[in-house]
């Protein structure tokens, strides 16, 4: 199944190469992070609407007639509750996480041209896409883009989870951390924190003199405790190295040559073991 669904996204790229649009993709510069866009306001004539720029990945697709309807989504919100109803009858309503940057867009074929009209039909589930139109809300009142103009971004060529199961395999998410990343916001948001979090601390040593220094990544002595050691062989000097293990030996010597408060922040490789609680430590 996996390989009929890559194959039909090739065969759509080549379709989009066909329309004399690089396949790669190309620079989208200039657009607006989507939660500041849904910050504009949406109840106005149809003749004020805000003109918006936006770049994300296509998380929903929903196709009506002359009509495409797109969920655009990117890192720039936070996590949040949204609220599903029944309307296909094969469904409960039902609540779940979701990232605020979420915004619909809609695709019309008499507003973005025939060319725009082609690279619609060509678009799958995951594809990174700008949208260059109005702002504004439908007769239901839903926050839309009505999008002008279709920039091809990226096409992602892996089959992209179900909708409605998503990744419920934990092996299978931790062997595809960037699909993780992308259907499961709990995790966006952790991973957003931890940035955030290194950032701080960065800040907080440099505003207190600490002098962040680089140090070596392969050691000629395996040095951590009772940590077993990832090896590795230097071909030019014909010697045998370790992978770090601990970044204060190091420092240490470093303070001694400089008595300066150094500090260091970077991976650290043991083999502690395959348990999920012991992988961030064998990065």
């Amino acid at each position: 199944m996996d390989q009929v669904v890559e194959s039909s996204r090739l065969e759509k790229l080549r379709n989009i190469e066909k329309l004399g649009l690089d396949p790669w993709g190309h620079r989208f510069d200039g657009h607006q992070p989507i939660q500041a866009i849904l910050q504009l306001p949406a109840d106005v004539p149809e003749d004020q609407r805000p003109n918006v720029k936006a770049a994300g990945r296509i998380v929903s697709r929903r196709i009506g007639g002359k009509v495409h309807w797109l969920d655009l989504r990117d890192w720039s919100g936070q996590l949040t509750t949204r609220k599903t109803t029944s309307d296909d009858g094969k469904h409960e309503a039902a609540e779940f996480s979701d990232w605020s940057s979420r915004v619909q867009v809609m695709v019309g074929q008499k507003q973005i041209g025939e060319v725009g009209w082609a690279l619609a039909n060509e678009l799958d589930l995951g594809d990174l896409v700008g949208i260059e139109g109005k702002f504004g809300k439908t007769k239901r009142g839903e926050p839309t883009i009505f999008a002008e103009k279709l920039t091809f971004l990226s096409k992602s060529l892996e089959p992209h989870p179900d909708k409605w199961a998503g990744m419920s395999d934990m092996e299978y998410r931790l062997r595809h951390r960037y699909l993780d990343l992308t259907y499961n916001p709990e995790l966006l948001d952790i991973t957003l924190k931890r940035v955030k979090i290194v950032r701080r601390i960065r800040s907080y040593l440099d505003e207190r003199g600490f002098c962040e220094v680089e140090t070596p990544t392969l050691h000629a002595i395996a040095g951590g405790a009772a940590a077993r050691p990832f090896k590795t062989h230097h071909n030019a000097l014909d010697i045998p190295l370790f992978l770090r293990i601990a970044l204060e030996l190091h420092l240490k010597r470093l303070l001694a040559a400089a008595s300066r408060r150094c500090t260091r922040l970077a991976g650290c490789f043991a083999m502690r073991g395959s348990a999920k609680s012991t992988i961030p430590n064998s990065r």
